[in-house]
């Protein structure tokens, strides 16, 4: 895959974005850049990726008035992908499943449980620099600052709350910086609205986010063990990636996209990203609820490629990750560098 190419395919998706995402397709969950898949196999064909909520026959789509989607855009073959969901964000941790890292740990480690006092449990991206050259646990904004709701100087948890976590006594960091998300409250989602208006405007100047991320600064007498991660920017299109996380521990995946552009569910409304890697796990699936947080790591390597933040992993075989790039992090956060 040559970045040269994505790029161009990167000029031809936001057309067709902005051509068929305006023209009402209630259905399309995102957009993004992938090779396409021809009968359940994968070829080397890079096309543009449609996430639909339901992949229907021709004859079925044109009975309910909506517009057939091209099998070529601009001369880009057109992949139509159902996913039946939207990705929803990964720290509502209802799920059973535990292991070690659910744990109170010290020093503290990635992977590991963590939270704002008011959110359940997420996972402890790494450890960096901030702006003033201090050491701060790096995860989400949903996970650290509670979705924009949170203030200046909030307790952080290990374990996060879901897990046991208590102010008084597992207190290891405070919340000093984070990305403030852009969210859509349900009613005025352009896919929920009957609005025509709505939708035009919406599409037309959308909000695009393309980090959920904060930083928090760790207590003193908190130590950490260092993963001396260091950033690497060029993923490609199977590339084997894996991580550690709250709920699933370490798990492996392959990059299914490179470039995506989805709507991802807040539970307080809906977040429009752009620019995000697509993530599917080999042999299980890559994540679920309490993984937000965790680095996206370059299997057998050092290198970390992303932030874990949103996904879909259902009882019907449903599984994708998506994944805020290290790069579009580190220039949120005003990251100096990687313990």
């Amino acid at each position: 895959m040559i970045l040269e190419d994505i790029k161009e395919l990167n000029k031809v998706k936001r057309k067709f974005i902005k051509k068929y995402m305006v023209n009402h397709l209630h259905h399309i969950i995102g957009v993004g850049i992938g090779y396409k898949e021809i009968a359940g196999q994968k070829t080397k064909i890079l096309s543009i990726k449609v996430y639909v909520k339901n992949k229907l026959p021709e004859i079925e789509v044109l009975s309910r008035g909506l517009t057939l989607l091209p099998r070529v855009f601009r001369y880009i073959d057109i992949d139509v992908v159902e996913l039946k969901n939207y990705p929803k964000v990964m720290s509502q941790s209802n799920s059973l499943k535990t292991n070690k890292f659910t744990n109170k740990i010290r020093p503290l480690e990635i992977g590991y449980s963590i939270g704002h006092y008011q959110v359940s449990s997420g996972s402890i991206g790494t450890f960096v620099r901030d702006s003033r050259r201090l050491p701060c646990i790096l995860s989400n904004n949903h996970v650290l600052a509670n979705s924009n709701l949170a203030d200046l100087y909030d307790s952080i948890l290990q374990p996060g709350t879901y897990d046991g976590g208590m102010i008084m006594r597992n207190k290891v960091a405070e919340l000093t910086e984070w990305k403030k998300l852009s969210l859509i409250e349900y009613n005025n989602f352009p896919f929920q609205t009957k609005s025509i208006k709505n939708q035009n405007l919406f599409w037309n100047r959308p909000k695009y986010n393309k980090v959920d991320g904060a930083l928090a600064r760790l207590s003193s007498r908190i130590d950490f063990k260092e993963p001396q991660l260091e950033p690497y920017f060029d993923v490609n299109l199977f590339d084997s990636l894996e991580k550690n996380g709250r709920t699933t521990g370490h798990t492996i995946g392959i990059v299914e996209d490179v470039s995506t552009t989805i709507s991802v569910d807040y539970g307080v409304g809906m977040g429009m990203f752009e620019d995000q890697i697509m993530v599917k796990g080999l042999g299980s699936p890559f994540s679920d609820g309490g993984d937000s947080g965790s680095s996206v790591i370059l299997k057998d390597t050092n290198k970390i490629i992303g932030l874990l933040f949103a996904g879909i992993n259902k009882p019907n075989g449903e599984d994708i990750t998506m994944v805020n790039p290290i790069e579009n992090v580190i220039k949120s956060l005003n990251i100096l560098d990687f313990y």
